[in-house]
């Protein structure tokens, strides 16, 4: 996991995932995850609000599509 917050900003921490909630937040597409990560300088605080990019495993030479261009067939 990469893990990154506005009020520390250009500082990416790493993390390991340990669990995540199997269900989406009903509001948003916010998700509870644990994660185990070092913080030895404190720089990340309880209650902080961080963002977290998921990655599975990095590829090159693919075609990303945005999400807007995706539209759903029913």
């Amino acid at each position: 996991l990469e893990v990154s917050s506005d009020a520390l900003p250009g500082q990416v921490f790493s993390a390991v995932l340990e669990a995540i909630n199997p269900l989406v937040e009903a509001g948003g597409r916010a998700i509870a995850l644990r994660a185990q990560m070092a913080n030895g300088e404190g720089r990340l605080r309880p209650g902080m609000f961080v963002r977290v990019r998921l990655i599975f495993e990095k590829r090159s030479n693919v075609l990303l599509v945005p999400e807007q261009a995706v539209v759903p067939d029913s």
